[in-house]
């Protein structure tokens, strides 16, 4: 699994939005064991980006976390200092 490029990341501004990346991701790399799926988060006590990597095995159950654990603005239901931010693939 490759490193994620924050050079290559694509800015994602709601939860919906990020719920159609993820589909397509699933759907167009079904049978690729080397496709990853990096999220993106900002927090409050950090000044850089922290990437979340995930091969496509695990995307499905990743999906179903993101969906209870954050808001429609990405935002992290439990703590407000966590959003997400972003996501870039690798194949």
């Amino acid at each position: 699994m490759k490193s994620p490029n924050l050079e290559n990341m694509i800015k994602i501004n709601s939860l919906s939005e990020l719920n159609e990346v993820i589909d397509g991701f699933i759907e167009s790399n079904s049978g690729n064991i080397k496709a990853s799926f990096a999220i993106f988060i900002e927090t409050k006590w950090s000044s850089g980006l922290e990437a979340i990597v995930n091969g496509i095995e695990n995307m499905s159950k990743k999906k179903e976390y993101i969906n209870k654990a954050y808001n429609e603005d990405l935002i992290l239901k439990t703590y407000d200092g966590i959003k997400i931010v972003g996501f870039v693939t690798s194949y």
